[in-house]
């Protein structure tokens, strides 16, 4: 499932958006992959946009979304509260990402609000929201 990514370090923001069709394992890898890459690239931990709307088919399992929700919650910064929102397109991503936000908040390394929306735009506007 390839991912382009770009990174604005003057909003602290960096908008991904994945494409093509994934299973559990091509799942887990390229979120691998997209982790170090962020980790690479940003200093200190960012605001994220991971928009899935131009993605095709994804088949995931209750399992991966867990190991996807453990990984990204291991690498967060104790401390330091940042956003995610998940860009869904469909209303079964949706789900998904509902799901994977769940699961991160089980975990007591989180430190990242994730909320999952249809449409960019909705998530835009929560990112340029104040924060509480």
């Amino acid at each position: 499932m390839p991912a382009e990514h770009k990174i604005d370090h003057q909003l602290k923001i960096v908008f991904t958006v994945w494409s093509g069709d994934a299973d559990d394992l091509e799942l887990v890898s390229a979120f691998s992959r997209y982790l170090q890459s962020i980790i690479n690239q940003c200093p200190a931990p960012y605001d994220e946009i991971l928009d899935f709307s131009e993605a095709g088919t994804i088949t995931a399992s209750n399992s991966c979304i867990k190991t996807l929700a453990r990984m990204a919650a291991a690498r967060d910064v104790e401390g330091v509260k940042t956003r995610l929102a998940i860009v869904a397109g469909q209303k079964f991503a949706f789900g998904l990402g509902r799901m994977y936000a769940i699961y991160r908040e089980l975990y007591s390394e989180n430190s990242k609000e994730v909320r999952v929306y249809l449409h960019r735009s909705e998530a835009m506007e929560w990112m340029n929201s104040s924060r509480d």
